[in-house]
């Protein structure tokens, strides 16, 4: 018995080289026609709930900074108050002052910059392709004005920690106990140094994950294609 096998035709078959193989997150976050991709969902909803947080951050503490400023004006007039009391709360007072006008301005613009990215949310939900520079510049924007506010913070609050040490310096004076202040200031400012550098880098997470997502090619690729006349249709579960 003859074994007949069917002939093969190699000439038809195409071999695609390894290199050419579609990458796995292709039709996740750029998709083809007819297809929509869901990070704009994600993103954008991440954005709007940050946006309305951070626009309301920077209104309590403009509230916040005013209501200080006068809180420490009543301490250092109250009569009952010893001398060494109210001379502390005076330069606690000065301090304020002398920092309201930078904490004013760049709580202002935190405010503004809350706003501007709950604008970007709703235009990221609604693929517009103006949301990617605005995003980006947004977070140019909260890196910069956060790393300035904590550092006025930090120096305002060791201003303050100066005024308390040097009434506790007073008070202990003729214990000999004069060096318990200096530990209390140097002790104090060391702990919001900590703190203002956490807070640096919290501030600025956000931000840099979305400057990092919009800057991928695979996601450059998917903002080119909106905007166009024939908007993709959702993909099929």
């Amino acid at each position: 018995m003859r074994l007949v096998t069917a002939p093969v035709f190699w000439h038809n078959r195409q071999v695609m080289p390894a290199d050419s193989a579609p990458e796995p997150t292709a039709l996740e976050y750029a998709p083809s026609r007819g297809q929509r991709s869901r990070w704009p969902v994600t993103f954008g909803v991440l954005a709007i709930v940050f946006g309305v947080c951070g626009a309301l951050y920077g209104a309590v503490q403009i509230i916040s900074t005013k209501m200080m400023e006068g809180a420490y004006s009543e301490l250092s007039a109250l009569p009952e108050a010893d001398q060494q009391t109210r001379e502390m709360y005076e330069a606690m007072m000065k301090s304020q002052e002398k920092w309201t006008s930078a904490s004013l301005l760049l709580n202002g613009i935190l405010c503004l910059l809350g706003l501007s990215l709950l604008l970007s949310g709703i235009l990221l939900l609604l693929r517009k392709p103006v949301a990617s520079p605005l995003l980006q510049t947004w977070a140019y924007g909260k890196i910069a004005t956060s790393t300035g506010a904590t550092v006025v913070g930090l120096l305002q609050q060791r201003e303050m920690a100066n005024a308390m040490s040097a009434s506790i310096s007073s008070s202990l004076a003729s214990s000999g106990s004069s060096s318990m202040a200096s530990a209390y200031s140097a002790g104090v400012t060391a702990v919001y140094g900590a703190f203002a550098i956490l807070g640096i880098l919290w501030f600025a997470a956000l931000p840099i994950v979305y400057l990092i997502w919009l800057n991928r090619e695979i996601v450059k690729a998917d903002l080119a294609t909106w905007g166009r006349n024939a908007d993709p249709q959702p993909a099929e579960a």
